[in-house]
């Protein structure tokens, strides 16, 4: 096994944050495909910074937005209002809050395990184009992503520290989950928590005063909750009972409609880390081993089972839902790749994440190149496009030969550039050819 320096993952560390960046501000300022959901958002962000009105999320007309909480809106209104002329101010402070966020989860998965670990998982979740697609978006998933998975960081932290700056992460985070994405995102922290006490320790009124839960919920709700008896005062309950009611409330309690489709958020998990995704199960059933000696492998573990567990059966569940679940599967993987780190390819035993790896390798190119087949043009354009899909299967050949050759860490990096480089061309190819989107949805679907 090749031992390195910390320092020495903390400055590949830092090539891999500029490499995202530069990838989530270029896709937010160039011209791109967007949903209506975003377009939506900005809309109000737009009214909200010319007219000075930051209450109620309303459109142009005034009719009031009832899906989500007004947070998304403010940081969008907020980065409009800083860069008006150009619409990377509608996602500026997503952008800036999810590398901080990125900053964060590489620090605290160092802490707790290792700078390797940490590094790897950085990687697992820098390829992955849901992220990439989300962090760079107006909408509220990444923002409500970041608070719930900061919330669980400061809780382990301020168990195993006892640090008082943790505390205020924690419900912090919690306010601002809340103000993202309601009080599902408050409810499923709380969950992980308690689990996690009742494996970890015992769960008694004195492990509960550690953490000082009541006080720490009582400063959340307190952060939280004014907008919401504001937006009831406003708009005579209107908001309230309609987000409660008909939107909030039962798309997350009630149950699927579908026979079946309970398993769909373990196979979104797989698909949305791609190409990394192939080895969760295996790395699941190893990572589990080290719960004991490893606690924030536990903490993982949980965290992704009850994600999984709740969008399993929920009716409001789709792939943007498993956002807070990724960074917890990324740090399973990256635990089994990195305890392999050293050895050659043939060892690793590793056979579903390696033939899933060579398979997206083979086959993807292929499904792609038919999707834009018609919209490539001829000439350079044309060979253009070609390049770009070539590069998965060169990309994905050239970090397996780096793996037999031993040389773990440099596999990893190129696989990474390959899929980030993947991204970009994916959602550059969708501003010309918005049918390529819809195309990969029928048939994933």
């Amino acid at each position: 096994m090749i031992n390195r320096p910390d320092n020495h993952y903390t400055y590949m560390f830092g090539g891999l944050f500029l490499l995202h960046a530069f990838a989530l501000l270029y896709l937010a300022s160039a011209p791109r495909f967007s949903t209506s959901y975003e377009n939506e958002i900005i809309e109000v962000a737009s009214r909200m910074a010319a007219t000075g009105e930051w209450g109620i999320p309303r459109l142009e007309s005034g009719e009031a937005i009832y899906p989500i909480p007004p947070l998304a809106y403010w940081f969008s209104a907020a980065g409009h209002w800083l860069l008006p002329g150009s619409r990377l101010g509608y996602r500026l402070f997503s952008i800036i809050a999810h590398l901080l966020g990125f900053c964060g989860f590489f620090y605290v998965t160092a802490r707790s395990l290792d700078a390797r670990t940490s590094f790897y998982s950085s990687c697992i979740i820098a390829s992955g184009m849901l992220v990439t697609w989300q962090a760079q978006s107006a909408t509220p998933e990444s923002l409500g992503a970041l608070f719930i998975c900061a919330a669980l960081a400061g809780f382990y932290l301020y168990l195993t520290t006892a640090e008082n700056k943790y505390f205020w992460l924690i419900y912090l985070s919690l306010a601002a989950a809340l103000l993202s994405k309601g009080l599902v995102a408050v409810i499923l922290p709380l969950i992980i928590l308690v689990i996690y006490l009742m494996f970890r320790i015992k769960m008694n009124a004195a492990n509960l005063k550690k953490i000082q839960i009541g006080k720490g919920l009582l400063l959340s709700f307190m952060l939280g909750l004014p907008w919401f008896l504001y937006a009831a005062i406003a708009d005579n309950s209107d908001w309230i009972l309609h987000f409660a009611d008909s939107i909030h409330w039962l798309q997350k309690s009630s149950p699927r409609a579908q026979d079946g489709a309970f398993y769909l958020p373990f196979i979104f998990i797989i698909i949305t880390l791609i190409p990394f995704g192939f080895f969760l199960p295996k790395s699941f059933g190893y990572s589990w081993k080290f719960r004991h000696r490893k606690s924030f492998m536990l903490l993982s573990a949980i965290s992704l089972l009850v994600f999984l567990l709740f969008f399993a059966f929920s009716e409001s569940f789709l792939p943007d839902s498993l956002l807070p679940a990724i960074p917890f599967a990324a740090v399973l993987i990256a635990y089994q790749l990195s305890q392999l780190n050293g050895r050659p390819l043939s060892k690793m035993r590793m056979y579903i994440g390696v033939g899933g790896i060579i398979a997206m390798a083979v086959f993807l190119p292929m499904v792609l190149f038919y999707a834009l087949n018609e919209g490539m043009g001829e000439g350079t354009e044309r060979l253009y496009y070609i390049i770009m899909l070539a590069v998965l299967p060169a990309g994905s050949l050239i970090a397996l030969l780096l793996w037999q050759m031993k040389r773990t860490d440099e596999g990893m990096i190129v696989l990474t550039i390959t899929y980030m480089s993947l991204q970009l061309f994916l959602i550059q190819a969708g501003v010309h050819f918005g049918f390529l989107r819809v195309y990969l949805l029928q048939v994933i679907s």
